[in-house]
């Protein structure tokens, strides 16, 4: 059962490359593989390959980034009566969630693609 889990729950030593955290994972599914499925995914919750697995480090950074821009861009504070941003003079209008939204995906890189593609001729092949 331990290595079903293990194949369910996908880690791999390519991306841990930390050997005891990875022989803790599998002692883990092998202690709780019949048991409870709760269980089961809150021990996984709290395991060093699954937590280095899934980035925790990198989303937690991001989540902090994007909870600094609602808080001083898009919510009005009570005793300014406008946001930090505006009150700063960093802006002059109250931003929605939205606009934090289009300047990620604007700040993303975009996949590299051709410039040209070859076209098909009538055929299906491909012309030169």
């Amino acid at each position: 059962m331990a290595l079903f889990w293990h194949h369910v729950f996908a880690t791999g030593w390519f991306k841990s490359e930390h050997g005891p955290a990875l022989v803790a994972q599998i002692d883990l599914f092998r202690e709780n593989g019949l048991g409870n499925m709760r269980q089961i995914l809150l021990d996984l919750s709290r395991d060093p390959a699954m937590i280095h697995w899934i980035d925790n480090s990198e989303n937690h950074a991001a989540a902090i980034a994007l909870h600094f821009m609602h808080y001083n861009f898009c919510r009005i504070h009570q005793t300014l009566r406008v946001t930090p941003a505006m009150e700063a003079g960093v802006t002059d209008r109250l931003w929605e969630v939205g606009d934090i939204v289009r300047m990620i995906e604007d700040a993303a890189p975009k996949p590299d693609r051709p410039a040209t593609y070859k076209k098909r001729a009538d055929n299906g092949k491909l012309s030169n």
